[in-house]
């Protein structure tokens, strides 16, 4: 076979999460059969198997938790094999063995073999970093880490210093939770549509939306600015968050997320401001209160802005002078639908596209009520809100308490946090 080997044979200072990556002259298959496997060059041991005929290697811990994974990502002519977590250690050499049926062509043709100890050998960096205040990922392999939960696992257990992961540009795929404890963590992308995690998981994969969103964080003080968040599950009607939030004073800003159903779950108290947000059925939903400003919500196909579930004791979530968009030929969408408990939703000042039902939301409020102030067209002219059935428009003054981000958030202003 024709093929360009990541990392390179005989590549030394190589991140000890290193995905592997193989890139073919024509897009491979994957076969039915066959195993990729890593060994230590001392002893031969081997320390890692993906056999394509044993469910069993197609599951992985993700920063403690065991779930399904899919290890092996087909993206045109190049595969990225996944590697089980923490396989890999500092100071050691590895070769890697592919069997011949494992990556096959159009025609179910082996693309070949690789074999002996030294077709795909490498080294891996002489010692971890000093410390978890400030580390690099980069996909190529310039940084501290090659894969973002493996600086997340970097960071020490019971966390409340501050520590940035800064993520270079690359297509990050991969599985990423921040547990309770790892505190104060800020994601910080190289660049807002060129540092991009992309993968997929969702309910068929791992039940619950702790464990079928592509990035989960459950660590207080978290961060999250400028990079993208594609879930590439496709439209199947399962759930598949592109992000669970479930931790308080969560920052999301300047980011861009994708998926179809339930996009964003938001709980705990989360500011959002200068995203997109694009889905179709309930993609931004959850048990929090949010406040999301300046902020574009895309459907992509008809369905539903908002289920809010926060209680009646609590705001749910405020949207602040966003834009409510579509893709081409999107109409009958809503603002939202009937949760439970406090149910609320609420729109300030914000410019919306005609695929918004006259009726504006579907069922009924159960609690705290759905509301609107000022909307518009995209132009900026008054919609017509006469034919809402289930929302009341808010007077200036009510519009101007729940402007206030401190009161929404209940004390806390992420505008003094700094960034």
């Amino acid at each position: 076979m024709t093929y360009i080997l990541f990392p390179p044979s005989g590549s030394t200072d190589v991140c000890v999460d290193t995905p592997l990556r193989i890139t073919f002259d024509s897009a491979p298959a994957i076969g039915q059969r066959g195993r990729i496997q890593i060994y230590r060059a001392i002893g031969e041991a081997l320390v890692d198997t993906i056999d394509l005929s044993d469910p069993a290697t197609y599951t992985n811990t993700v920063g403690g938790k065991r779930l399904a994974y899919n290890p092996i990502v087909v993206t045109g002519n190049a595969v990225s094999i996944l590697p089980h977590a923490h396989v890999l250690d500092y100071a050691e050499t590895y070769y890697v063995t592919l069997d011949s049926t494992v990556f096959v062509d159009s025609q179910g043709v082996s693309l070949g073999s690789l074999s002996g100890k030294t077709a795909w050998r490498f080294t891996t960096k002489a010692s971890a970093p000093a410390d978890g205040d400030d580390l690099v990922v980069a996909a190529n392999g310039s940084g501290h880490f090659a894969t973002i939960q493996g600086a997340v696992d970097f960071v020490p257990e019971n966390n409340y210093k501050p520590s940035a992961i800064y993520i270079r540009t690359g297509v990050y795929a991969e599985i990423v939770y921040v547990k309770p404890g790892k505190n104060r963590l800020t994601f910080r992308g190289e660049d807002r549509h060129a540092t991009i995690i992309n993968y997929t998981n969702n309910e068929g994969m791992n039940t619950r939306s702790s464990n079928r969103a592509m990035v989960v964080v459950e660590g207080n003080e978290f961060t999250l600015e400028n990079m993208t968040l594609v879930n590439t599950t496709p439209k199947s009607g399962l759930q598949a968050e592109a992000l669970k939030v479930d931790a308080d004073q969560v920052i999301l800003r300047n980011c861009d997320f994708y998926s179809y159903q339930d996009t964003l779950m938001l709980n705990g108290r989360v500011f959002v401001t200068g995203c997109l947000v694009a889905g179709d059925v309930d993609f931004i939903w959850g048990f929090g209160t949010a406040y999301i400003e300046k902020s574009e919500i895309r459907a992509v196909h008809p369905g539903y802005n908002v289920q809010a579930r926060n209680p009646n004791d609590k705001p749910g979530y405020v949207f602040v002078d966003c834009i409510l968009t579509r893709e081409p030929g999107v109409t009958g969408h809503f603002l939202g639908r009937t949760g439970k408990d406090g149910d609320q939703v609420v729109y300030l000042n914000c410019r919306m596209d005609d695929h918004i039902a006259p009726a504006g939301w579907d069922g009924a409020d159960n609690g705290l009520g759905w509301l609107e102030y000022a909307s518009t067209d995209l132009a900026g002219n008054p919609i017509d809100v006469s034919r809402r059935t289930s929302s009341r428009q808010l007077s200036e003054a009510q519009a101007a308490t729940l402007r206030e981000v401190s009161y929404v958030l209940a004390g806390w202003d992420p505008l003094a946090t700094k960034g």
